[in-house]
């Protein structure tokens, strides 16, 4: 009869195993030293030669039972029934190793590997987290715009100067600056300042550093840099353009105004009527003869007298001299 079948036509199989025998005509496993059980698949916790090798492995966390009952533990706990973890700052088997975790880092029972805590990273927790993270092991990202940073334990964002609100997504308002836009702008006539550094930034037209001074004499434009080319006369203070004087205009004021018009820069229309003409300076009408009045409108109408030698012959006209 080949060994581990039954009697009859042998076509059933033994179930016995860890080195166990089955009976030829039952099948019933006769179990070698050790272990126990209908297949003796079961270890024997005390003395293998006792009676007593019935007893159940009491090993928690995934421990095994020696032959004699002592539970050998995995890595990580400790404990006659491996029912304890490793205490803090010790791991591995038997938490016979030491941990290497810094700055409150904590590291895993059974292979040492640190979890750091809020604002640290590195395998020793010896790393602050870079700017853009924060968090346990500084996983998380910040969330502050314009490349403001955030605190690297609570992720609250940090603004600079200029920028404020929970995310630094705000600029300063007009007139204001600096940190959390606490600062009051001093720049003047209708400057603009830094919302970093308050530095105004002076409209076309003024200078200094709060702009207080209107450009000097033949200069103009941003920050006074650019020269007037009005030749004899002053420009606007902003533009440039030739500040004329009355009745003449062009880049340089060398032309007269033209025929009809008068006054600063030739902007102001003659009112002179029936072919009079006005001053290109004043706008004052020279009449032509025959018309009187500041317009030119009146008729020049003559005046007539009587002389002693005329007397009842005729009227001689008298003109306005």
């Amino acid at each position: 009869m080949p060994p581990g079948t039954l009697r009859g036509r042998c076509k059933q199989k033994c179930q016995c195993g860890s080195g166990g025998v089955c009976h030829p005509e039952t099948g019933q496993c006769q179990c070698a030293e050790g272990f126990y059980g209908p297949t003796c698949a079961l270890k024997c916790l005390t003395d293998p030669t006792s009676a007593q090798c019935n007893q159940t492995c009491e090993c928690e966390h995934g421990g095994v039972c020696g032959a004699a009952g002592e539970c050998r533990c995995p890595a990580g706990y400790t404990g006659q029934r491996c029912e304890s973890v490793c205490s803090e700052g010790t791991w591995g088997s038997m938490c016979a190793f030491q941990c290497r975790c810094q700055n409150d880092g904590i590291c895993h029972p059974a292979t040492g590997e640190c979890q750091c805590g809020m604002g640290w990273m590195g395998r020793h927790c010896q790393l602050e987290c870079p700017p853009g993270r924060y968090g346990p092991d500084c996983r998380l990202d910040c969330a502050c715009h314009a490349n403001m940073t955030c605190d690297r334990f609570s992720g609250c964002c940090e603004c600079g100067p200029g920028r404020y609100g929970r995310y630094c997504e705000l600029e300063c308002p007009p007139g204001l600056y600096g940190i959390y836009c606490k600062q009051v702008c001093d720049c003047l006539n209708g400057a603009t300042c830094d919302p970093r550094t308050g530095e105004c930034y002076c409209a076309p037209g003024f200078t200094g550093a709060t702009c207080q001074e209107p450009c000097p004499p033949g200069q103009f434009g941003a920050m006074c840099r650019q020269r007037c080319r009005c030749g004899a006369y002053n420009c606007r203070k902003d533009t440039g353009e030739c500040l004329c004087p009355p009745g003449l205009t062009g880049l340089d004021c060398a032309s007269a105004c033209s025929p009809g018009r008068y006054g600063p820069g030739c902007q102001e229309e003659c009112e002179c009527h029936n072919g009079g003409t006005c001053d290109p300076a004043t706008g004052r009408c020279t009449c032509v003869r025959g018309w009187l009045g500041p317009k030119c409108k009146d008729k020049d109408v003559p005046r007539f007298t009587t002389t002693a030698e005329h007397r009842g012959r005729a009227d001689i006209p008298v003109e306005d001299s």
